[in-house]
């Protein structure tokens, strides 16, 4: 067998699993959602079995090792099974790619399990790179990566790597400069970590530089146009002489003040949705609303 294919999963249990997308869809979505993930990932590097010059073997490398049985009742008998080492991520990796070569591989890659986008051609064209180079690596969003590829036992490139930032990926290249491997980079795909990750999936696209100044155009036109309403309304009040009683004046900066909360909240909600930059951008017009407040009261003082 001249290529492997690592998958490095753990035991789906709720709780135990996505705990980031947890802590906005509930333990139980997030269960479904990573089991879902898991079971398309091993389909998806199930495809190369069948490709005759890529014929490749998938190894699910799981934890924890007690269960195995667990693991082959729910993914099938027809990957193989090979309990994770003990350690940290890097040294979990560097096993896993060190097992894989003494068993006869000579190009293996590793992915995980939370990349929606990850296809089987992302795979072959991994495989076709470590042909003429040392290494492979696909960057994802975050600044970490989905897949990577070696054609030789490299431990060094997983040594004293910040895990879990958005440093992984850039650390990574470091250490293939540093060893001078000869590599390629895939395409940047997204992982789904967070709620803000499986919506832009969900809507098929990313956020774009264009689409955050859209969003701060129509923002600030929302802002100026609430602070132009509020003088206007609040004024032609005072004309008429509809404000007479000085209760209404707390009355009025009350329900001025709930508007602004409301919008400024579905402003901060709807931009962990879009991502960070259109947050900002989005967060600013709803902040705005407070220029509203601000205006009104003064509209009727002066």
């Amino acid at each position: 067998m001249s290529n492997t294919i690592l998958i490095f999963a753990k035991w789906p249990e709720a709780g135990n699993v996505k705990t980031r997308l947890a802590k906005d869809i509930g333990d139980e979505e997030a269960l479904i959602f990573y089991r879902n993930m898991v079971q398309q990932t091993i389909r998806i590097a199930r495809e190369l079995e069948q490709d005759s010059e890529l014929h490749s073997e998938v190894v699910l490398q799981f934890s924890p090792p007690e269960k195995a049985m667990h693991f082959q009742e729910w993914l099938g008998d027809d990957i193989t099974y090979r309990p994770q080492s003990s350690g940290d991520l890097g040294e979990r990796l560097a096993q896993g790619m060190e097992t894989a070569f003494q068993a006869g591989s000579e190009k293996v890659l590793v992915i995980g399990t939370d990349c929606p986008k990850l296809k089987s051609e992302h795979l072959c064209q991994a495989f076709n790179v470590l042909l003429g180079k040392d290494a492979v690596i696909g960057g994802a969003k975050d600044g970490g990566y989905y897949l990577l590829g070696l054609n030789a036992p490299w431990p060094d490139v997983f040594q004293d790597i910040e895990w879990s930032t958005s440093r992984v990926f850039q650390q990574t290249t470091k250490r293939f400069k540093e060893n001078r491997l000869q590599f390629d980079r895939l395409e940047v795909l997204r992982d789904v970590d967070t709620l803000s990750d499986l919506r832009i999936i969900q809507r098929g696209r990313e956020p774009t530089k264009w689409g955050t100044l859209k969003v701060m155009a129509l923002s600030l036109l929302t802002g100026i146009s609430s602070i132009a309403t509020g003088f206007f309304i609040c004024r032609m009040l005072r004309i008429f002489g509809l404000l007479l009683d000085p209760l209404d004046f707390p009355l009025l900066f009350i329900g001025i003040a709930a508007v602004t909360v409301a919008g400024i909240t579905a402003a901060l909600r709807y931009g962990r949705v879009i991502g960070r930059g259109q947050s900002i951008a989005v967060g600013i017009g709803g902040l705005l609303w407070v220029g509203f407040a601000f205006a009104g009261i003064a509209s009727l003082v002066y």
